[in-house]
């Protein structure tokens, strides 16, 4: 009788667990939205002077020798990966606490005003 209950709950325990290895990762399911999302942004018209008042914090971590830090460089990057990087990480689709903190706290229009700002800034 035991052993019949064990392996009934052992049985639904694995088809709970197999069930839930055909998820899709969030990264996978969420795609659609942060499209969508990223698209709503890129509709705005960033302010490059609002974003370079936000950027200064930015420049603390992403200055000229970042990359050697393994932080990537940001002045010259192309509006639309700025932008889809923020989101992803506002969304929490990539895993920097810091800057998953840093997308969290910022509007739709602070991103597109930041995106704006470093697009025309040269690269360094």
């Amino acid at each position: 009788m035991q052993a019949t209950r064990l392996v009934a709950a052992l049985t639904t325990v694995a088809s709970l667990v197999l069930a839930g290895a055909m998820v899709p990762a969030k990264a996978d399911r969420d795609v659609d939205q942060i499209d969508a999302k990223v698209e709503a942004i890129m509709a705005i018209d960033g302010d490059p002077a609002y974003g370079e008042y936000l950027g200064g914090e930015c420049a603390t971590c992403h200055r000229r020798s970042a990359p050697a830090e393994g932080i990537p460089q940001i002045s010259g990057l192309d509006e639309h990966h700025f932008v889809r990087a923020m989101v992803e990480y506002r969304e929490g689709v990539r895993a920097n606490e810091v800057m998953r903190t840093t997308a969290a706290r910022l509007s739709d229009e602070e991103i597109a005003a930041l995106a704006a700002h470093f697009a025309a800034r040269e690269p360094r």
